[in-house]
C-alpha cells in the first residue's frame, strides 16, 4: 500500500530517506521523509485522502514529527 502512495507523497515535497519495522514488533513502522517546503507535506497531511489512505493501509495510530538539522557532525569515539 505505501508504495501505491509513492506519486502523491512525492508531489507533496516528501522525499523517503528511510522506512523501519521495529524489531518484533512489525507493524510498527517509521518512515523518515526530507522535504524542501514545509507547506506542501503540511497539507498533504491534513488533506482528507491522506486520512482514508491511512484507513485502508489499516493504520491505527500516526505521529508526525518536523524536525532539522542540528549542523552537528556525529564524530566516532576513539579509544
Amino acid at each position: 500500500m505505501f508504495d501505491s502512495h509513492s506519486g502523491a507523497y512525492r508531489a507533496a515535497g516528501l522525499q523517503l530517506k528511510g522506512l523501519w519495522r521495529e524489531e518484533g514488533r512489525p507493524n510498527e513502522v517509521f518512515f523518515l521523509f526530507e522535504v524542501s517546503n514545509m507547506g506542501k507535506p503540511k497539507a498533504f497531511i491534513a488533506a482528507p485522502a491522506a486520512a482514508e489512505a491511512g484507513a485502508i493501509s489499516r493504520v491505527v495510530d500516526g505521529q508526525y514529527h518536523f524536525i532539522r538539522d542540528a549542523g552537528i557532525t556525529a564524530r566516532r569515539r576513539t579509544g
